[in-house]
């Protein structure tokens, strides 16, 4: 509930802001130490227990953090001396929610925020480290392919156990735009499954072990149903462009699936396996197939991977 109910707030506020300036939030130290606290009591890792951005862009925004380093009761008494009015969260002090608990925790035991958000913030440092190392190890491990992602296993075993967790987890962010990685844990038991069985899904994702390849696929089930109108954006990623004598009267993008599949005989000679092609973007008039670009059928429409976070590669630094 607090996730959606802070996606909620995130979506209306950057909806309502000039596109043009930052949005300025007004977290600090205190809730540095609070999230630390929490995410620590949940088994957290390394960016778990990091310290929150200070600077991101998301939902076509800048966001900025400017006040990690200052003390709530500090922010709020500038405020004040200020005749600057601010409005209190009501569930600040409701001890219904975990972070109302922890901040009266901290209170009652006399911790410092201080030495806590120190702690965090360390740690953020770390996880550039560890990104960056990723990062240099998908070039030479991973490839991306019609909007999968594709693992050499042979080097895989090679790689730190964190890097190998956090590749695998990156994968499934980006390849399906979720906000938040899996649980370590499931990630752990899909490899083992993987390992196993030659076959997994995880998170909206197929997983394969072929010919010493990992192959990660969006799963067909998880955008059967998804239908936009032609022109916005498909399964938060993808946007079909219709040939100039198309006429685009009732068109919509949804997967090209087994129906669509069934309609491209040919589908063989792209060389991508059909379980990628079953997810991939398609153009419908009802159920009349119109387009389907990465099965190639491409004299209607073209198809091109336009994903927010960008390039698969350069987001690990970023997501």
């Amino acid at each position: 509930m607090p996730a959606a109910a802070r996606a909620a707030r995130y979506d209306l506020i950057a909806g309502h802001v000039n596109a043009n300036g930052p949005v300025l939030l007004a977290h600090t130290r205190d809730d540095v130490a609070e999230t630390f606290l929490m995410r620590l009591a949940r088994g957290s890792g390394v960016d778990g227990l990091a310290r929150m951005k200070a600077d991101w862009q998301d939902r076509g925004q800048r966001w900025l953090r400017p006040f990690l380093e200052v003390e709530r009761a500090a922010l709020r008494d500038w405020l004040s001396k200020r005749g600057i009015a601010w409005v209190e969260d009501p569930t600040n002090e409701d001890q219904s929610y975990e972070r109302a608990r922890v901040r009266a925790g901290l209170r009652d035991l006399g911790i410092d925020s201080t030495r806590i958000a120190d702690t965090s913030a360390r740690l953020a440092s770390a996880r550039e480290v560890l990104r960056r190392f990723a990062q240099d190890a998908a070039r030479d491990i991973c490839r991306t392919c019609a909007g999968d992602v594709i693992f050499d296993w042979s080097k895989w075993a090679g790689l730190p156990e964190e890097t190998r967790f956090r590749l695998f987890a990156h994968a499934l962010r980006w390849i399906t735009s979720a906000t938040y990685r899996p649980r370590q844990s499931s990630v752990v038991q899909a490899l083992d499954e993987l390992d196993n069985a030659g076959t997994t899904t995880l998170a909206g994702c197929l997983i394969t072990l072929k010919k010493d390849e990992v192959r990660v696929t969006r799963e067909y089930a998880a955008v059967r149903d998804l239908r936009v109108p032609l022109g916005e954006v498909w399964d938060g990623r993808w946007r079909l462009a219709p040939a100039k004598s198309l006429h685009d009267k009732g068109l919509e993008v949804a997967a090209l699936g087994p129906e669509g599949l069934g309609q491209r005989p040919d589908w063989r000679d792209t060389g991508l396996p059909r379980r990628t092609l079953l997810s991939t973007p398609a153009l419908w008039r009802g159920d009349t197939l119109v387009a389907a670009p990465l099965a190639g059928q491409l004299e209607n429409a073209s198809a091109e991977l336009v994903h927010p976070w960008g390039d698969f590669f350069a987001s690990l630094l970023s997501h």
